[in-house]
């Protein structure tokens, strides 16, 4: 208690009788206290006005300029706002605040040349925030419609840190914009434990034509089941696909398949829009129309996907039409995104038979009323620059007639060829 006393005495009579040390506690509570009504959104022409009458005690207060930049922009005065963020840089570098409200401020205004040439001054500056500076340059390259100059930077970026990426939705559709073609050929194998029956094998040659305008995708699949009990099943089946950028971050998927044999259905129309939101989220809509030599099937498809980090996480839903009921399916997929698009680990579980499955197409209308349950996990890969290489296993346990089950292992092997 004593040395409190004596210690709250010395601070009276230093205060007292050096105004220096009493001025400098009079800005700083009055700093305190503006900044809690800035945060507290409290009348801003006042808090400009207590702000300049702390400069004027302190004019080499830097704080005060800031705030007062904070207190001029929310008033719309931008002008004024930049000047006295201006001041803060003009005099200090040891307020990277000021220029992060100058880059934002002039991006809000499209003053976009402005902005860029003070994200360079900062980041001399600032190295450590470099991914945060520039993240802004791919926020103005995209306002500018510059995706060219967007995907560069973000090409560049990933190969320096690969694992600490906020734009990889991003960056994922840009790429598909990316001048390309590929041809492709994919052998799928199908075991089952249920005696006499399988195995089913499933071959795929496939061209890709990538340009800023979306893709086409041309398949040809062709489908060979074997079965102790019946001869061969053999089929071919005509593919054609496509996906159109409709606006900078929307796009529309049409799909149309075709076959004379019955391993696959006479035809497949399908079509699923895909809106993308500002925080990662995309949501699709669509539908598919399914008709074999017996029956046709309507189908609506939901659908939801969002990113964080490297990962991208996908929950697809069928709401499908038979026998006057529906018959739901539905598969999650989940992506980890290593370095490319084409580069990713994959894992799959799901419920029910959908339209989109093509090893199953040719049983679509005797497993639409039937329960199945299904996992799997792969990996995509790039080699050699040019080649994509793809492998997946995948777990199926079907209901194959009421109340009897039977297991189906699969696995697929892809090889693609970019130029």
């Amino acid at each position: 208690m004593k040395t409190s006393f004596i210690l709250s005495v010395v601070l009276f009579f230093l205060v007292n009788n050096n105004p220096a040390i009493a001025q400098k506690i009079d800005v700083d509570s009055l700093l305190v206290q503006l900044i809690s009504d800035f945060k507290l959104e409290k009348n801003p022409q006042e808090i400009i006005q207590k702000a300049k009458t702390g400069l004027k005690i302190a004019p080499d207060y830097l704080d005060y300029y800031v705030l007062l930049g904070r207190s001029f922009e929310r008033i719309q005065m931008t002008d004024s706002a930049k000047f006295y963020y201006r001041k803060v840089i003009s005099k200090s570098d040891k307020y990277p605040d000021a220029y992060n409200y100058l880059i934002n401020l002039e991006i809000s205004n499209h003053e976009y040349n402005s902005a860029l040439e003070n994200i360079e001054k900062a980041k001399l500056l600032y190295p450590q925030n470099q991914l945060y500076y520039d993240t802004k340059k791919l926020n103005i390259y995209e306002l500018q419609g510059n995706e060219e100059a967007e995907l560069e930077l973000m090409i560049q970026l990933i190969k320096q840190n690969p694992k600490n990426i906020p734009f990889k939705d991003r960056y994922i559709l840009l790429s598909g914009k990316i001048k390309e073609d590929r041809i492709g050929v994919q052998y799928t194998h199908t075991s089952f434990n249920r005696e006499g029956y399988g195995p089913w094998n499933q071959y795929m040659a496939q061209y890709i034509r990538t340009r800023n305008w979306g893709s086409l995708i041309a398949n040809i699949n062709a489908m060979n089941r074997k079965s102790d009990s019946a001869d061969d099943v053999n089929g071919i089946q005509y593919e054609l696909s496509s996906y159109l950028f409709t606006t900078k971050r929307n796009y529309l998927f049409l799909n149309a398949a075709f076959s004379n044999d019955r391993v696959y259905p006479k035809y497949r129309l399908g079509a699923t829009y895909f809106i993308s939101f500002l925080k990662k989220w995309e949501a699709n809509l669509g539908f598919r129309y399914t008709k074999t030599n017996t029956e046709d099937f309507p189908a609506l498809v939901l659908g939801f996907g969002t990113y964080y980090k490297s990962f991208w996480f996908n929950l697809s839903s069928f709401l499908q039409s038979s026998d006057d009921k529906i018959n739901p399916a539905f598969t999650f997929t989940s992506r980890y995104y290593l370095d490319t698009r084409y580069d990713y680990l994959f894992a799959i579980l799901g419920y029910g038979t959908s339209p989109d499955d093509n090893n199953t197409a040719g049983l679509y209308s005797e497993r639409i009323n039937l329960s199945s349950y299904r996992m799997g996990a792969g990996i995509s890969k790039t080699l050699y620059s040019n080649y994509i290489a793809g492998l997946q296993f995948l777990y199926n346990n079907q209901e194959y007639s009421p109340d009897k089950r039977q297991n189906e292992y699969e696995i697929s092997l892809s090889l693609q060829y970019k130029f």
